[in-house]
């Protein structure tokens, strides 16, 4: 099945959606400061400049909205998928009880009862780290869980439905959920939802992995706003009233 996608050292919960845009303001701060500074502010590297550093600031707003519309379409389908993974172990062992209070299916129960045993030890996966500002960090070893078992839970949940086909006379009632057409609109339900996971979930992983970048790479607004203090002291001097305006801004 397809799978979906550390950040530089940062204070503990440094990425959280609200630190991005703290972080963000306290660069708009600084901008606001060093394009009313007069005389005006002149760094040597022009990416500093106040309309330059203004543009750059815009793309990463740019940037935290696209993931912010991003990540409720992606959320919404993650729950849903998690949903009908719990409601797939749910009717599993519906089936094997059924099955299992008829003595003339017997015969058909060992198979059901191994493909609902693959279905119960299915996990599902963490949620998955933002990726690393730098994309040439190796990433590292994943174990065979997360997104894997949830593409697993669905071939055993096919077993297991391949299988009931089998039991003659097989028919439970349709308030049970468990009728081989309902199981089987349960199962297409299922892939449609982890095929959508894994579909939103890649792009949303590079928006994330690009904002880091734009956060916490070489250049960003961290390295940005550190050279805009230099360039200020530089300039003005750090006795300066410029300097006092800007040094205490966090970072």
């Amino acid at each position: 099945m397809p799978t979906t996608p550390p950040s530089p050292p940062e204070p503990p919960g440094s990425n959280s959606e609200t630190t991005f845009g703290d972080r963000l303001a306290r660069g708009r701060t600084m901008q606001s400061k060093i394009a009313g500074f007069a005389p005006a502010f002149a760094p040597d590297d022009a990416d500093l400049a106040p309309a330059a550093f203004s543009t750059f600031l815009d793309s990463i707003q740019t940037k935290n909205t696209e993931i912010a519309e991003a990540e409720p379409v992606f959320s919404q389908w993650v729950t849903t998928r998690r949903t009908l993974y719990e409601t797939i172990k749910e009717r599993t062992l519906q089936v094997v009880d059924t099955i299992s209070g008829n003595k003339a299916w017997n015969l058909y129960l060992p198979k059901v009862k191994e493909y609902a045993r693959m279905i119960r030890n299915t996990r599902p996966p963490k949620a998955p780290a933002d990726a690393p500002a730098d994309p040439n960090a190796p990433a590292k070893p994943k174990r065979k869980t997360g997104q894997q078992s949830f593409g697993d839970i669905d071939l055993w949940f096919e077993k297991l439905i391949e299988a009931v086909k089998l039991v003659p006379g097989y028919g439970p009632p349709p308030e049970s959920n468990i009728q081989v057409a309902q199981l089987t609109t349960l199962l297409t339900d299922y892939r449609t939802a982890n095929k959508k996971v894994a579909e939103l979930g890649a792009p949303l992983s590079n928006l994330r992995r690009e904002r880091l970048a734009l956060y916490d790479g070489d250049p960003g607004l961290r390295t940005k706003m550190k050279a805009i203090k230099k360039s200020t002291s530089g300039q003005y001097g750090r006795a300066s009233t410029h300097y006092a305006e800007v040094k205490g801004i966090g970072l």
